[in-house]
């Protein structure tokens, strides 16, 4: 925890899906800071790996790992060519209860570790 993260995202649907993250989280809390919670997790093999059983969040043949670090966002930029500009800080730990989604980016339903 505490631990702070610079993110420099070009890959499109990652771009989309931080940006809703922090659509939803200053919605549901009517701030104009970026305010929402994401899940860190090391992907083997990178994006390409998405969709595949390797890279399954199950605990059950894949190499994907199940306990990630739960970032908080700071700050969000759009940047000329596109890119997002992310500054997010590290807030606790989880553990992946179930995969909801593979693609185009991974969703799972986690729970909070003390």
């Amino acid at each position: 925890p505490s631990f702070l993260q610079l993110y420099h995202v070009h890959v499109p649907h990652y771009c989309h899906m931080f940006e809703q993250l922090v659509t939803m989280a200053d919605t549901d809390s009517g701030s104009t800071e970026a305010s929402g919670r994401f899940g860190h997790i090391l992907l083997p093999g990178g994006s390409s790996s998405l969709g595949t059983d390797a890279a399954r969040l199950a605990f059950d043949g894949t190499s994907a790992p199940v306990v990630g670090a739960l970032m908080q966002v700071l700050q969000m930029e759009r940047m000329s060519d596109g890119r997002l500009a992310l500054m997010a800080r590290a807030v606790g730990r989880f553990r992946v209860a179930r995969e909801t989604q593979s693609l185009p980016y991974t969703k799972a339903d986690v729970v909070i570790l003390p």
